[in-house]
């Protein structure tokens, strides 16, 4: 009796067998997670949606990574890899990535991330004049961010170091 061998097409290539198929595909899984992972190592444990399929993760990889507890969902769409310290950084990080697009640590943690001060329990950011705005874990500001009112600091977006002056001052927080 001799064994049957069964192949796997692959778009006009050359066929392969259902076991190299599949250590490409595993293979395929795992640069798509050392991706993500990078990308959440640089953001302080955290990765949103978008990034991880842009990694190359499907959505049902990261349905699973939620549900194994390799990852838990900190915000609609964003994720916290299991494991990492849980550090006020790491909660303002959330806040900007759970914000729309442009969302930038501002007031209070700002002025903590450049040293001016103990950061506030929960993160403060600022999102642009038109935008929802709604989500849940931070103290949100509305306002116009010009040129030159935003930086990075500690890889978190933040309103700059005089922004973040004005903007404790005028509401109040000196």
């Amino acid at each position: 009796m001799t064994a049957r061998h069964s192949t796997v097409e692959t778009d006009g290539a050359t066929p392969v067998s259902p076991a190299a198929h599949r250590r490409t595909h595993r293979q395929e899984i795992r640069t798509a997670d050392r991706q993500a992972m990078r990308i959440a190592a640089r953001q302080w444990g955290v990765l949103t949606r978008a990034q991880a399929l842009k990694a190359g993760l499907t959505g049902d990889q990261v349905i699973y990574r939620l549900r194994t507890g390799q990852w838990r969902q900190a915000a609609h769409g964003v994720y916290v890899v299991a494991g990492t310290p849980s550090r006020w950084e790491q909660k303002a990080m959330i806040a900007c990535l759970a914000g729309p697009d442009g969302t930038v640590a501002s007031h209070l943690t700002a002025a903590a991330l450049f040293g001016l001060g103990k950061p506030p329990p929960v993160p403060q950011v600022t999102v642009g004049s038109q935008a929802s705005g709604r989500f849940r874990g931070a103290a949100v500001f509305r306002g116009r961010i010009g040129p030159g009112e935003a930086c990075t600091r500690s890889r978190i977006p933040c309103t700059s170091p005089a922004r973040t002056v004005v903007d404790c001052a005028a509401a109040g927080l000196l």
